[in-house]
């Protein structure tokens, strides 16, 4: 099927205007559900559409293998973009140059088994929760180049074990909270040459998330930190990134263990330096495996994090930091 230079909406024929909800009121939705055919849409506005139901969020795939979404304003639905991997095969979409905004809860979420999804070149602002959302069992998506901005939780978010994806050269600012979020065993994905200012972290990591690679990420006035680790991360990698104007570098927190680290360069070695400060001090080789980097303790009483899952196996690299407030 498709659908190419036209607008669909929703109307609500008692107050001839588009049909309004806040979720709880039925409208409109477009669904694309069984068979093996495509569904194209370009160039079209879609708004006012779907609502909370299965099945109804207002642009939902279930399937559809091949299909685009290009050059489209989306807005004013129940969820921006749905889909689900698990029903019949949501996978191999190319969500590319659209416009996603006010939409109640995300912008775009594929969900549920979605796969081999590449989602590049778009606006995705002001929602009403998150920008992006990649959630439970997805992989090999290639979130590119799109601009994420000015939605009220977080920019772009994988969550519950989302593996083998890949976050690059997106602008994600002035999104409330996280900027980037890799959450609950969000494994083996890249996160690089982003552009990320605002919020309260630019990248955050936790819940058992590991083998991630941050590289090369420019992160910049970030209420608490540039990157903030928690809950039993491990083998996470992070290099080349330059964080700026930020109340901490890097943030470690681990149950017992609080560890708050800044950056600042040191121009002898050209060699950056951490300076850990923490409410429960730790032996760091016990916390984090470090190539090129020097590390100042501010040391107490040293003993051990009691945590059931620490942080584990962090490799630090060539990241450059500037205009940190240190705690006093």
């Amino acid at each position: 099927m498709i659908i190419d230079s036209v607008k669909i909406t929703s109307w609500d024929t008692n107050k001839n205007d588009y049909a309004r909800s806040n979720g709880t009121i039925p409208r409109s939705y477009i669904l694309i559900n069984y068979g093996n055919g495509t569904t194209n849409i370009t160039n079209s506005e879609l708004a006012y559409l779907g609502y909370q139901h299965a099945r109804s969020f207002g642009l939902t795939y279930y399937t559809g293998t091949g299909s685009i979404l290009k050059s489209n304003k989306i807005h004013d639905l129940h969820d921006g973009f749905y889909s689900d991997g698990f029903a019949h095969g949501a996978y191999n979409i190319t969500i590319e140059g659209n416009e996603f905004y006010h939409n109640t809860l995300q912008g775009i979420g594929p969900h549920s088994g979605s796969h081999n999804l590449t989602i590049s070149n778009n606006t995705v602002h002001d929602n009403g929760r998150e920008g992006i959302i990649c959630s439970i069992d997805c992989y090999n998506i290639i979130i590119n180049s799109n601009k994420v901005s000015n939605n009220p939780y977080y920019g772009i978010l994988l969550h519950n074990n989302i593996s083998n994806s890949i976050i690059r050269n997106n602008m994600v600012y002035d999104n409330e909270e996280e900027q980037i979020w890799l959450d609950k065993l969000a494994n083996n994905s890249s996160v690089y040459n982003n552009n990320i200012t605002g919020g309260l972290n630019g990248i955050r990591i936790s819940e058992r998330s590991a083998s991630n690679t941050i590289d090369n990420n420019t992160i910049a006035n970030s209420y608490l930190a540039g990157i903030f680790l928690l809950n039993g991360t491990s083998k996470n990698t992070i290099t080349s990134n330059t964080i700026n104007n930020s109340n901490y570098a890097l943030f470690i927190l681990d149950q017992d263990l609080r560890i708050l680290l800044g950056f600042a360069q040191d121009v002898n070695t050209d060699m950056s330096i951490l300076k850990a400060v923490s409410s429960v001090n730790s032996k760091m080789e016990e916390i984090a495996e470090l190539n090129d980097t020097r590390i100042e303790l501010d040391s107490g009483q040293t003993r051990k994090a009691k945590s059931r899952r620490p942080v584990s196996e962090l490799q630090l690299s060539a990241n450059i930091v500037e205009d940190i407030d240190y705690p006093s």
